[in-house]
């Protein structure tokens, strides 16, 4: 809340439980030869990005469209 971010009320999935599973499918991509190790990278710096801004506990289902217009 000092921060200006609505806290997260809704329970159900985080921002870093979101990130983690998105991250975990992409590194088996990676593993596979299926994607860069570059793309992978800017896909985790993107996902640390968003657990900055948005915070690790917050609830994804409080995620409104206006919150990443801020990102």
């Amino acid at each position: 809340m000092y921060a200006g971010r609505t806290p997260g009320t809704k329970g159900g999935l985080t921002v870093r439980e979101l990130c983690n599973a998105f991250i975990r499918s992409k590194r088996i991509d990676l593993d596979a030869g299926r994607l860069s190790p570059r793309t992978f990278c800017d896909y985790d710096r993107d996902c640390r990005t968003l657990i900055d801004e948005f915070g690790a506990t917050r609830s994804v289902l409080d995620l409104k469209p206006t919150d990443f217009g801020k990102v």
